[in-house]
This record gives structure tokens, sequence and C-alpha cells, in this order.
């Protein structure tokens, strides 16, 4: 999967669930603590889901919640949490 054509651009379905996924994340990180956040994150980044982007081929969206890792890294206050993601991000860009 490429930045430049990432599937839930290609694809309206994948739009569609990107947005949805997007979403919840908004809603977390309102009710969240940094700790939750980043839990959630690192859990869907080792295991990701699948999505089919288009007939017959199907990709996993890692990248896609590295990307929202990384954006979060902004946001967080909790100096342990951030180290935390910021390993996470590491271990799958070395891969």
């Amino acid at each position: 999967m490429s930045i430049e054509n990432p599937p839930e651009k290609s694809n309206p379905n994948v739009s569609a669930k990107a947005e949805e996924i997007k979403a919840r994340l908004n809603e977390l990180t309102k009710k969240s603590s940094d700790m939750e956040l980043v839990s959630f994150l690192s859990e869907h980044i080792d295991k990701p889901c699948e999505v089919e982007v288009s007939l017959g081929e199907v990709r996993n969206i890692r990248e896609f919640y590295i990307n929202i890792a990384k954006d979060s890294l902004k946001k967080l206050t909790n100096p342990f949490a951030k180290e935390l993601l910021e390993k996470k991000i590491e271990e799958y860009n070395k891969k």
C-alpha cells in the first residue's frame, strides 16, 4: 500500500470505513487517557484489520493506523505513553 494511493482513497467503501474509524478515534481521544489511546493504536498496529480494496484484493490497514499514531504523537501529554507509541511506530517502520 503506498502513501500516495492509500486504499481509503481508491475505494468508496474503504473511504467510508476510514471515516468511521477516524470518528471512533476522535471519540476515544476525548474520553480516554493517553495510555488508553496508545493501547488501542498499538493493538491495531500489531493486528490490523483487512479491507477489500478491489474485487478479490485484500490489504491490511496497518499503515493507516501508523499514520494516525504519528498524528496522535503531537497531542499526547504523558511522556511514557508517547515513548511507547514512538517505539511501536519504529518497530513497523523497520520492517
